[in-house]
């Protein structure tokens, strides 16, 4: 905020044995999760941890990321 620009972007880190490459993304906030993860190939058996994992918060693969419930 100090030189008066609202960050609207942001990284994420998809991991896990559950896809297939692994990666940091610089998102915008707000990005819909499925068409951030649409090239990765995703277990069937995975969850969505939004957070840290002690939050223990599961959220919906067509929520936009950052979206509070």
């Amino acid at each position: 905020f100090k030189d008066g620009i609202y960050p609207t972007e942001k990284y994420i880190s998809v991991a896990g044995s559950c896809v297939s490459d692994p990666a940091f993304y610089k998102i915008k906030k707000g990005m819909i999760i499925s068409d951030i993860l649409k090239d990765q190939i995703i277990d069937d058996q995975s969850m969505l941890i939004s957070g840290d994992v002690w939050m223990d918060k599961k959220d919906s693969w067509e929520l936009p990321l950052f979206c509070k419930n």
